[in-house]
């Protein structure tokens, strides 16, 4: 009964739920442990086991690579062969991207699943500022070896270029990542995270417009004028940022060109889409993210079909 419901949705009932619809709608009592046994081997059913996933990723990697031509994939699994990355760039999603804006928001979004892990993503826009997913990875965590790897994965089909822009939050590993794949882009931050830190550290309402205006600022002029008054009414909070370093915030002052991206807020939007699906087993999450894109090329026209689950879905079951 539960397994039927779980098709085709990436809600699940929570245990408690179970007992009570058990209770309600059979006449039944249940423990709650007998629930989250049933919710537990329904979901296993549906979605797969966790650990036979990962025995399964190197062949769905193949058939979604012959699927759709142009694809890249990678995968990779520690000396005594349990796993550690995974990267997956759908042709379809590939073959636009020279025209797209050359700003690369990247972020990471922790699994839920029994293994645990990160999904790194890459999302860019369009001319008309809608979302462009581009790679997502998986890795065992997220550190400098991670982020490290799933730039490098990147290189592949985005060149170390001078107008090559990254943005992200100001998560070291990905600072030193960039610095070491990427010697030539520039990168900057998200504003939003940075007048959230602003916040927590200084606790200084009077500040956050200020920083807002001064970060999207055209001019140079304009920014130095709110800068300084910023720096009038709080001293501190201006070393704060000077010691971060205004090219890395600022419009007015960044070296390259991050038009009006100045938040990490599409990637962010893009992990909302998938958060029913962090706590996928692998190979279904990596489909689901395939799915999503297939319907999203339906309604964009500049997004290239995807192919279809009949062309790469594997049998996901326990067998």
């Amino acid at each position: 009964m539960l397994a039927a419901k779980l098709q085709g949705t990436t809600t699940c009932p929570k245990a408690k739920d179970v007992v009570n619809e058990m209770r309600v709608d059979r006449g039944l009592k249940m423990s709650y442990w007998q629930a989250w046994k049933a919710r537990e081997n329904a979901v296993e059913m549906v979605r797969g086991c966790p650990k036979n996933s990962y025995k399964l990723l190197p062949s769905y990697l193949v058939l979604i690579k012959e699927a759709n031509p142009g694809t890249v994939t990678e995968y990779l699994v520690d000396d005594d062969g349990s796993f550690k990355y995974a990267f997956l760039a759908l042709g379809p999603c590939l073959t636009e991207f020279s025209v797209m804006r050359k700003v690369i928001v990247v972020d990471c979004t922790f699994l839920t699943g029994k293994f645990k892990g990160a999904l790194l993503s890459a999302i860019c826009q369009d001319g008309n500022e809608q979302i462009y997913p581009l790679p997502f990875g998986i890795a065992n965590g997220e550190n400098d070896r991670s982020w490290e790897w799933f730039f490098c994965q990147l290189g592949s089909f985005i060149p170390d270029t001078a107008d090559t822009v990254f943005i992200s939050d100001r998560h070291a590993s990905i600072s030193r990542a960039i610095r070491k794949v990427y010697p030539s882009a520039k990168h900057g931050v998200c504003t939003y995270h940075l007048s959230k830190n602003l916040m927590t550290k200084f606790k200084c309402k009077r500040v956050t417009p200020l920083f807002k205006e001064a970060a999207l600022a055209f001019t140079r002029s304009h920014f130095d004028r709110v800068f300084d008054h910023l720096r009038k009414i709080d001293e501190g909070v201006a070393k704060y940022l000077e010691e971060i370093d205004v090219r890395m915030w600022s419009r007015a002052y960044f070296e390259g060109c991050r038009y009006n991206i100045m938040t990490s807020n599409i990637v962010e939007s893009w992990n909302s889409v998938l958060k029913g699906a962090k706590d996928y087993p692998i190979v279904p999450l990596f489909e689901h993210i395939r799915q999503t894109l297939t319907q999203a090329s339906s309604t964009l026209r500049h997004l290239p079909s995807v192919g279809t689950s009949s062309d790469v879905l594997l049998p996901i079951n326990n067998d």
